[in-house]
């Protein structure tokens, strides 16, 4: 019973360390595009936000979101299925640069000892 119970506790622990999601996301743009909110709150052109998921595909689910303007954008990881589309990912650093319309990413995607390069230009 007593090899039941650790069996039970290690597989326990087992989950808890299981695939997580590490993130950072860069936003830049010119100072002229006025004020600029990540999740509704005012920033600097520059600015680094990070977050820890417990998987890649809960970061999908709920990206941030970025106000230029009028212009309401996310900035989730799902740029990295660009770099490729069947991975479950890791840890993404990513830069994204807005530009009045356009917005480029680039940055890193990791899944487990792969590391895949991300340019996007929309």
């Amino acid at each position: 019973m007593r090899g039941v119970a650790w069996l039970v506790l290690g597989v326990s622990l087992a989950g808890c360390t299981m695939q997580s999601f590490e993130y950072q996301a860069t936003v830049t743009f010119s100072p002229a595009a006025g004020t600029v909110r990540l999740n509704h709150q005012p920033i600097p052109p520059g600015a680094v936000w990070a977050a820890s998921y417990s998987s890649f595909e809960d970061a999908l689910r709920d990206p941030s979101i970025v106000e230029v303007g009028e212009k309401t954008m996310q900035i989730g990881p799902d740029a990295c299925r660009t770099a490729c589309a069947a991975c479950t990912f890791d840890r993404a650093s990513l830069s994204f640069q807005f530009d009045g319309d356009r917005v480029a990413v680039e940055g890193t995607c990791d899944a487990g000892n792969q590391r895949f390069a991300v340019h996007v230009a929309e």
